[in-house]
């Protein structure tokens, strides 16, 4: 029997089918652009939104369970044409839900978000605490989350963090300030060395998808899965300094405007034993590393 993974071509995504992959998983993939990763695994193109292509995936494969990772993946995406956030992401999940349980999938696994949660939430944030859909993507990760749970099927939704680490395309803080001093030698900003966010590498995110989908029972319906902590901009600053010590970086104090929340992954500890491994200075050394290689490539002539 097969794992079927919906969106299979972001960051969690490519890094996950590298994974499954890699632990002999019988794994099928549905995304609009193949996996990146050179893995041997059934692949088929198409949109969340084509019910019609996805019946197509579960007729000719043996589908077990599901692992719907596809959507928009940022709050401040499509502000100005939300319908774009809930096609993908709340009539994409709809659809999934829809051929799961007609074929009789034994779990189904939403990739959620830490952005369903208030951004006057506590700092220790819960799954038990207050959600708040006050932008369209919050909204639809919520939706999504109400639909997976009421679906009438076995299910989970998992409440991810700020994912970091090799493979992230879409522009994040950490790879803007590392495309300037590539570009420039330097970084020079106003503001911003105040800023929070709980970072969680993308490796760990994947095992934690992996022990989830192999979970003998779930004992709860919803897990976040984060680092479990803050960390400040000014541990971003000291790496990079530590790496490039030849280059001008400086950063004024200030936020940037990011909900500062740590996800309390006591949960998800105490029910399936997982935690994460690799910690940030492991990982930010792992993701430059990488982002150098990947900067170079984009620069050199074809």
């Amino acid at each position: 029997m097969a794992v079927l993974l919906v969106g299979g071509g972001g960051l969690i995504g490519n890094n996950l089918v590298q994974r499954l992959c890699d632990h002999n998983e019988e794994l099928v993939v549905y995304s609009a652009h193949m996996p990146k990763t050179a893995v041997d695994c059934a692949w088929y193109q198409g949109d969340v939104t084509d019910e019609k292509r996805l019946t197509q995936v579960f007729q000719e494969n043996k589908i077990d369970r599901v692992i719907h990772n596809a959507g928009v993946s940022s709050p401040k995406l499509y502000l100005d044409d939300p319908y774009k956030i809930y096609r993908t992401n709340v009539i994409g999940v709809l659809n999934s839900l829809k051929v799961a349980k007609k074929y009789q999938v034994s779990r189904f696994i939403y990739i959620s978000s830490a952005g369903v949660y208030a951004p006057d939430a506590p700092i220790d944030v819960k799954e038990e605490d207050t959600r708040k859909g006050n932008l369209p993507y919050r909204a639809s990760k919520i939706c999504g989350e109400e639909m997976v749970r009421n679906y009438g099927m076995e299910s989970v939704s998992l409440r991810v963090s700020y994912v970091y680490g090799p493979g992230r395309y879409v522009s994040c803080p950490i790879r803007e300030m590392a495309e300037e001093l590539y570009k420039k030698g330097k970084i020079n900003r106003e503001s911003g060395i105040d800023q929070q966010q709980d970072f969680i590498y993308v490796d760990d995110v994947s095992a934690g998808i992996e022990q989830i989908l192999h979970a003998s029972v779930l004992p709860h319906t919803e897990y976040n899965l984060s680092s479990g902590v803050l960390t400040s901009f000014k541990q971003v600053l000291r790496i990079l300094k530590k790496r490039y010590p030849e280059y001008q970086i400086s950063i004024g104090s200030g936020k940037l405007g990011f909900t500062e929340n740590s996800l309390n992954i006591s949960r998800i500890k105490e029910d399936f034993g997982w935690e994460p491994q690799i910690g940030f200075e492991e990982g930010m050394e792992r993701y430059l590393s990488w982002l150098e290689q990947d900067l170079q490539y984009q620069k050199s002539p074809d």
